[in-house]
């Protein structure tokens, strides 16, 4: 079974080959970072794994928190999952872009069916950088 972060990457890779950008290539203009967030009815966890040092994470962990969490209006006990991605730019290590997609986490679905969900977040989170 493969990790979601390594799922999110073969997806990252997948959406810029669609559009002929190679991914790792050393002469790349673009960093690609992206932050894995887990939220449940009382809580919210973060992988930052892949999304460098220094940068503000913590910032978006509580801000999905407050929006997830302590503003939802619903009793749902729904568990959630997003992706966020960042592009910098290579020379500056500024943002050029952040995009991001969330889906319902479901226990149990099969690999296939968990790929699919990763492979379509990443791809709704890179459409509007594409666009």
């Amino acid at each position: 079974v493969a990790s979601a972060g390594k799922i999110v990457e073969e997806a990252i890779t997948a959406e810029f080959a669609k559009r002929g950008i190679a991914v790792g290539d050393p002469d790349a203009d673009l960093i690609i970072a992206y932050l894995l967030i887990r939220q449940g009815s009382s809580a919210t966890s973060m992988d930052v794994g892949h999304f460098g040092a220094g940068r503000d994470a913590e910032a978006i962990l509580e801000e999905a928190h407050q929006k997830g969490v302590i503003d939802k209006h619903s009793s749902d006990a729904l568990e959630t999952g997003a992706v966020v991605i960042d592009l910098l730019d290579v020379q500056t290590n500024k943002l050029v872009s952040r995009t991001f997609a969330k889906r319902a986490l479901v226990d149990g679905i099969s690999e296939s069916a968990r790929r699919q969900m990763i492979d379509s977040a990443v791809a709704e989170a890179l459409a509007p950088f594409f666009n």
